[in-house]
């Protein structure tokens, strides 16, 4: 128990894990099998991630009314991952006959928000999948470069079939996102005073001793999961005041290596920590799911970018991208 004594013990080694595979192509029209051909996509080698993840969604305002406050809204999930989403983006389209003699090997920057608008949050998946090894944090707007070279599908299709002339040769760059199922979400609510040392929830008074002591867990405890402390607050919006406050999601696994998640907060100067008390929602028996951006990933792709000849049609291409925009 998180609020009772002691060390506070966490073995991620027993948090059940899942496999999510490989889901439809989101963007640009592209199946299973052309993913494999084109990219080496293939879901049945993706590797293995915990059954629990804790998301935090959030963003960051000055209050209103008050300029000596700051303001944190939005929710913790704990979700299960469930699927990889391919995000497909279509850049230039040329024929074979101008690629084949003109085209050379080029690097291109394309701002992340073409592929994760649609995204809560973003994902670093390092150390194999690990729970440890899973990061969250708010997803990027920076330029993520694109190394596009001459595809080997495009140069064995000159070579076997014969292609030439105004046969298109397609540029496309794939991003992957994680879809996943939500388990939990916890509503997140405090206020930051600036200039003092404050930090508040619900509607409790600062100055109340008493509501204070009852949820104080002491730092001592908190060593064997400190590491999993959200330090910047990860938050959209504006975050001027995210480096003074401290958030700790405590997992606890339980016997079927499900994990509840206690969540714990502090601030700059704050010797302990405190119990977030605001109830968890069971989201269990709802279809909700939230999507993250993932593209440093070591368990299944990254964002990757080539040219290639699409087979299906008379002329090589494989028919107009849905609502996609262009590169």
């Amino acid at each position: 128990m998180v609020l009772g004594e002691g060390f506070i013990e966490f073995d991620p080694s027993k948090v059940k894990t899942v496999k999510p595979g490989l889901g439809e192509a989101k963007g640009y029209r592209l199946s299973q099998e052309e993913l494999l051909d084109i990219f080496g996509v293939d879901g049945s080698r993706f590797g293995e991630l915990p059954g629990r993840i804790v998301v935090p969604v959030l963003e960051g305002h000055w209050h209103p009314s008050n300029s000596y406050w700051h303001v944190t809204t939005g929710y913790l999930y704990l979700v299960e991952p469930a699927v990889w989403i391919p995000q497909i983006l279509h850049g230039e389209t040329i024929p074979v006959s101008k690629f084949v003699t003109e085209h050379t090997t080029e690097i291109k920057n394309v701002s992340e928000t073409t592929f994760n608008a649609a995204t809560s949050a973003s994902l670093d998946i390092e150390g194999g999948g690990s729970y440890l090894g899973v990061t969250a944090n708010v997803k990027s707007s920076s330029a993520i470069e694109f190394k596009v070279s001459t595809s080997s599908s495009v140069t064995e299709a000159t070579k076997t079939t014969g292609t030439t002339g105004d046969v298109p040769v397609h540029e496309l760059m794939l991003y992957p996102i994680l879809r996943c199922k939500v388990i939990k979400k916890q509503r997140i609510e405090y206020d930051v005073n600036e200039s003092g040392y404050k930090l508040i929830w619900g509607h409790n008074d600062y100055d109340d001793k008493a509501f204070w002591e009852a949820r104080r867990v002491v730092d001592g405890r908190v060593d064997g999961v400190r590491k999993l402390a959200y330090h910047p607050v990860p938050m959209s919006g504006n975050n001027d005041l995210a480096s003074v406050t401290y958030l700790l999601p405590v997992p606890q696994v339980t016997s079927d290596g499900d994990l509840e998640v206690t969540t714990l907060l502090s601030r700059s100067h704050w010797a302990d920590w405190y119990h977030y008390d605001i109830a968890w929602e069971d989201c269990s028996g709802s279809n909700e799911t939230i999507d993250v951006a993932s593209p440093n990933n070591s368990v299944s792709f990254r964002p990757m970018a080539t040219w290639t000849v699409l087979k299906g049609s008379k002329d090589g291409s494989k028919g107009e991208p849905k609502d996609e925009p262009k590169a």
